[in-house]
Protein backbone atom coordinates (compact mmCIF):
# COMPACT_ATOMS: atom_id res chain seq x y z
CA UNK A 1 0.00 0.00 0.00
CA UNK A 2 1.51 3.05 -1.23
CA UNK A 3 2.53 5.69 1.76
CA UNK A 4 1.44 9.58 2.23
CA UNK A 5 1.85 11.81 -0.25
CA UNK A 6 4.87 14.29 0.03
CA UNK A 7 2.31 16.88 -0.21
CA UNK A 8 0.70 14.91 2.97
CA UNK A 9 3.76 14.65 4.96
CA UNK A 10 4.89 18.19 4.76
CA UNK A 11 1.35 19.02 6.15
CA UNK A 12 2.11 16.33 9.07
CA UNK A 13 5.24 18.17 9.94
CA UNK A 14 3.44 20.94 9.79
CA UNK A 15 0.93 20.05 12.58
CA UNK A 16 3.48 18.04 14.49
CA UNK A 17 5.06 21.96 14.92
CA UNK A 18 2.03 23.67 15.69
CA UNK A 19 -0.20 20.96 16.64
CA UNK A 20 -2.64 24.18 18.57
CA UNK A 21 -2.93 25.47 15.30
CA UNK A 22 -3.90 22.29 13.32
CA UNK A 23 -6.57 21.76 16.19
CA UNK A 24 -7.77 25.20 15.53
CA UNK A 25 -7.78 25.22 11.86
CA UNK A 26 -9.74 21.94 11.88
CA UNK A 27 -12.35 22.85 14.36
CA UNK A 28 -12.76 26.46 12.31
CA UNK A 29 -13.54 23.68 9.19
CA UNK A 30 -15.83 21.95 11.60
CA UNK A 31 -17.85 25.43 12.22
CA UNK A 32 -18.38 26.43 8.55
CA UNK A 33 -19.60 23.04 7.58
CA UNK A 34 -21.97 22.82 10.25
CA UNK A 35 -20.09 20.56 12.93
CA UNK A 36 -20.30 17.37 10.45
CA UNK A 37 -21.10 14.24 12.26
CA UNK A 38 -18.03 11.44 11.17
CA UNK A 39 -15.41 14.32 11.17
CA UNK A 40 -12.37 14.00 9.02
CA UNK A 41 -11.10 10.89 8.25
CA UNK A 42 -9.05 9.33 9.97
CA UNK A 43 -10.10 11.41 13.28
CA UNK A 44 -13.77 10.57 13.94
CA UNK A 45 -15.96 12.95 15.45
CA UNK A 46 -19.69 13.53 16.68
CA UNK A 47 -21.76 16.09 16.18
CA UNK A 48 -21.45 19.71 17.37
CA UNK A 49 -18.37 22.06 18.85
CA UNK A 50 -17.54 19.71 22.08
CA UNK A 51 -17.44 16.71 20.27
CA UNK A 52 -15.32 18.18 17.76
CA UNK A 53 -13.27 19.81 20.43
CA UNK A 54 -12.95 16.82 22.44
CA UNK A 55 -12.35 14.22 19.26
CA UNK A 56 -9.18 17.19 18.22
CA UNK A 57 -7.89 17.16 21.63
CA UNK A 58 -7.73 13.23 21.83
CA UNK A 59 -5.59 12.57 18.63
CA UNK A 60 -1.83 13.07 17.84
CA UNK A 61 -0.75 16.10 15.63
CA UNK A 62 -0.03 13.43 12.86
CA UNK A 63 -3.45 12.76 12.77
CA UNK A 64 -4.48 16.08 12.65
CA UNK A 65 -1.79 16.61 9.35
CA UNK A 66 -3.42 13.60 7.33
CA UNK A 67 -6.88 15.55 8.52
CA UNK A 68 -5.94 18.75 7.41
CA UNK A 69 -4.27 17.39 4.12
CA UNK A 70 -7.17 15.78 3.21
CA UNK A 71 -9.36 19.20 4.07
CA UNK A 72 -7.02 20.91 1.37
CA UNK A 73 -7.43 18.65 -1.23
CA UNK A 74 -11.48 17.87 -1.30
CA UNK A 75 -12.78 21.34 -0.13
CA UNK A 76 -10.65 24.27 -1.68
CA UNK A 77 -13.87 26.41 -1.42
CA UNK A 78 -14.48 25.84 2.09
CA UNK A 79 -10.97 26.81 2.62
CA UNK A 80 -11.40 29.89 0.20
CA UNK A 81 -14.23 30.86 2.89
CA UNK A 82 -12.44 30.34 5.97
CA UNK A 83 -9.70 32.59 4.71
CA UNK A 84 -12.47 35.80 4.92
CA UNK A 85 -14.00 34.64 7.81
CA UNK A 86 -13.61 37.50 10.59
CA UNK A 87 -11.09 36.44 13.33
CA UNK A 88 -12.61 35.11 16.64
CA UNK A 89 -12.99 38.63 19.19
CA UNK A 90 -10.65 38.53 22.06
CA UNK A 91 -12.55 37.36 25.18
CA UNK A 92 -14.70 34.60 23.17
CA UNK A 93 -14.39 30.98 22.67
CA UNK A 94 -14.65 29.27 19.16
CA UNK A 95 -17.67 27.70 20.80
CA UNK A 96 -18.95 31.23 21.55
CA UNK A 97 -18.49 32.38 18.37
CA UNK A 98 -20.18 29.66 16.62
CA UNK A 99 -23.37 30.33 18.52
CA UNK A 100 -23.36 33.98 17.51
CA UNK A 101 -23.06 33.27 13.92
CA UNK A 102 -25.46 30.32 14.32
CA UNK A 103 -27.99 32.78 15.74
CA UNK A 104 -26.80 35.35 12.49
CA UNK A 105 -27.76 33.00 9.99
CA UNK A 106 -31.24 32.02 11.69
CA UNK A 107 -32.36 35.92 10.85
CA UNK A 108 -30.66 36.50 7.70
CA UNK A 109 -32.92 36.02 4.47
CA UNK A 110 -31.62 33.57 2.01
CA UNK A 111 -31.56 34.66 -1.29
CA UNK A 112 -32.19 31.69 -3.70
CA UNK A 113 -32.19 31.69 -7.32
CA UNK A 114 -35.30 32.21 -9.26
CA UNK A 115 -36.73 29.31 -10.73
CA UNK A 116 -35.10 27.56 -14.09
CA UNK A 117 -32.56 25.92 -15.76
CA UNK A 118 -28.62 27.22 -15.00
CA UNK A 119 -25.41 26.29 -16.66
CA UNK A 120 -23.00 24.89 -13.28
CA UNK A 121 -19.88 23.72 -12.31
CA UNK A 122 -19.60 21.83 -9.71
CA UNK A 123 -16.33 23.03 -7.57
CA UNK A 124 -17.17 20.99 -3.81
CA UNK A 125 -18.71 18.00 -3.02
CA UNK A 126 -19.31 17.64 1.11
CA UNK A 127 -19.90 13.84 2.78
CA UNK A 128 -22.32 14.54 6.02
CA UNK A 129 -24.53 13.01 7.68
CA UNK A 130 -28.58 14.66 8.75
CA UNK A 131 -31.21 13.07 10.67
CA UNK A 132 -34.61 12.26 9.31
CA UNK A 133 -37.56 11.19 10.78
CA UNK A 134 -40.09 8.35 9.11
CA UNK A 135 -43.22 9.84 8.97
CA UNK A 136 -44.97 6.88 9.36
CA UNK A 137 -43.09 4.97 12.32
CA UNK A 138 -41.80 8.67 13.67
CA UNK A 139 -38.09 6.89 13.97
CA UNK A 140 -35.37 8.77 13.29
CA UNK A 141 -32.67 7.74 11.11
CA UNK A 142 -29.21 8.78 10.37
CA UNK A 143 -28.42 9.52 6.62
CA UNK A 144 -25.10 10.03 4.76
CA UNK A 145 -25.29 12.49 2.28
CA UNK A 146 -23.19 14.80 -0.35
CA UNK A 147 -24.03 18.24 -0.59
CA UNK A 148 -22.65 19.57 -4.30
CA UNK A 149 -21.71 23.38 -4.44
CA UNK A 150 -22.57 24.54 -7.96
CA UNK A 151 -21.60 27.75 -9.57
CA UNK A 152 -23.51 29.21 -11.60
CA UNK A 153 -21.75 29.99 -15.08
CA UNK A 154 -22.51 33.40 -17.42
CA UNK A 155 -23.18 33.46 -21.12
CA UNK A 156 -19.04 32.99 -21.77
CA UNK A 157 -19.34 30.03 -19.16
CA UNK A 158 -17.09 31.77 -16.43
CA UNK A 159 -18.35 31.84 -12.70
CA UNK A 160 -20.32 33.95 -11.14
CA UNK A 161 -21.02 35.13 -7.54
CA UNK A 162 -24.38 33.13 -7.79
CA UNK A 163 -24.41 29.73 -6.13
CA UNK A 164 -26.43 26.82 -4.50
CA UNK A 165 -25.94 23.63 -2.97
CA UNK A 166 -27.95 20.49 -3.87
CA UNK A 167 -27.97 17.54 -1.82
CA UNK A 168 -27.99 13.69 -2.73
CA UNK A 169 -27.92 10.49 -0.34
CA UNK A 170 -24.65 8.59 -0.55
CA UNK A 171 -26.52 5.54 -1.82
CA UNK A 172 -24.68 4.51 -5.71
CA UNK A 173 -26.65 2.28 -7.42
CA UNK A 174 -29.58 2.57 -10.73
CA UNK A 175 -32.39 3.84 -8.37
CA UNK A 176 -30.06 6.45 -6.49
CA UNK A 177 -30.20 10.57 -7.20
CA UNK A 178 -26.56 10.27 -6.93
CA UNK A 179 -26.22 7.83 -9.61
CA UNK A 180 -28.67 9.45 -12.11
CA UNK A 181 -26.79 13.09 -11.27
CA UNK A 182 -23.78 11.18 -12.04
CA UNK A 183 -24.93 9.91 -15.23
CA UNK A 184 -26.00 13.31 -16.67
CA UNK A 185 -22.50 15.07 -15.82
CA UNK A 186 -20.41 12.19 -17.17
CA UNK A 187 -22.21 10.38 -19.50
CA UNK A 188 -20.31 7.41 -21.32
CA UNK A 189 -18.06 7.92 -19.13
CA UNK A 190 -20.24 7.39 -15.63
CA UNK A 191 -18.83 4.52 -13.80
CA UNK A 192 -21.54 1.29 -13.57
CA UNK A 193 -23.81 1.18 -11.24
CA UNK A 194 -22.39 -1.65 -9.27
CA UNK A 195 -18.46 -0.15 -9.34
CA UNK A 196 -17.41 1.76 -6.69
CA UNK A 197 -17.76 5.87 -7.23
CA UNK A 198 -15.00 8.60 -6.19
CA UNK A 199 -17.15 11.72 -6.07
CA UNK A 200 -13.99 13.14 -6.90
CA UNK A 201 -14.92 12.56 -10.51
CA UNK A 202 -17.22 15.02 -10.57
CA UNK A 203 -14.98 18.23 -9.36
CA UNK A 204 -15.06 20.92 -11.82
CA UNK A 205 -17.16 19.12 -14.03
CA UNK A 206 -19.78 21.26 -15.81
CA UNK A 207 -23.49 20.82 -15.73
CA UNK A 208 -27.03 22.34 -16.48
CA UNK A 209 -29.69 22.35 -12.87
CA UNK A 210 -33.28 22.75 -12.74
CA UNK A 211 -33.97 25.51 -9.78
CA UNK A 212 -37.82 25.21 -8.30
CA UNK A 213 -38.84 26.27 -4.96
CA UNK A 214 -39.22 23.59 -1.95
CA UNK A 215 -42.05 23.50 0.48
CA UNK A 216 -40.88 26.71 2.22
CA UNK A 217 -40.49 28.72 -0.88
CA UNK A 218 -35.86 28.56 -0.36
CA UNK A 219 -34.66 27.26 -3.87
CA UNK A 220 -33.36 23.99 -4.17
CA UNK A 221 -31.99 21.64 -6.88
CA UNK A 222 -34.50 19.57 -8.37
CA UNK A 223 -32.43 17.91 -11.71
CA UNK A 224 -29.19 17.62 -13.47
CA UNK A 225 -28.53 17.09 -16.82
CA UNK A 226 -25.85 17.52 -19.16
CA UNK A 227 -24.23 20.76 -19.92
CA UNK A 228 -25.91 23.18 -22.39
CA UNK A 229 -28.72 20.90 -22.92
CA UNK A 230 -31.36 22.84 -20.93
CA UNK A 231 -29.70 26.28 -20.73
CA UNK A 232 -28.83 26.97 -24.45
CA UNK A 233 -25.73 29.78 -24.78
CA UNK A 234 -27.32 32.59 -26.32
CA UNK A 235 -26.26 33.36 -29.81
CA UNK A 236 -25.71 36.80 -31.69
CA UNK A 237 -29.10 37.35 -32.08
CA UNK A 238 -30.91 37.04 -29.27
CA UNK A 239 -34.57 37.00 -30.51
CA UNK A 240 -35.36 33.56 -32.17
CA UNK A 241 -36.07 34.16 -36.05
CA UNK A 242 -39.67 34.15 -37.13
CA UNK A 243 -40.70 30.35 -38.68
CA UNK A 244 -40.09 30.95 -42.77
CA UNK A 245 -43.74 30.37 -44.14
CA UNK A 246 -44.47 26.72 -45.56
CA UNK A 247 -44.42 26.05 -49.32
CA UNK A 248 -47.44 25.42 -50.80
CA UNK A 249 -47.30 21.45 -51.68
CA UNK A 250 -48.40 20.09 -55.11
CA UNK A 251 -51.76 18.28 -55.19
CA UNK A 252 -50.90 14.71 -54.62
CA UNK A 253 -47.52 15.61 -52.91
CA UNK A 254 -46.75 13.43 -49.79
CA UNK A 255 -46.57 15.27 -46.13
CA UNK A 256 -42.51 14.66 -45.95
Amino acid sequence: MPGPSPETLEVIRQAEADPEGARQALFDFGRLTGWPPGGIPPIPVGRGPEAWRIALDKYPPSWLGIAWAKVERKYPVTLAKLETQTPVAEGDTPESQARKEEAEMKVKPTVGLEPGFYPVVITEITETTSEFTDKKTGKVRNVDQFVFQFIVLDDDNQETEAEIRGYTTAAWGLRSKLYKWAQAILRNRCPAANDEFDTDLLLRKRADIEVVPNSVGNSKVENVYPFRTMSAAPTDDEEDPAPAPKAKQPVGALPF
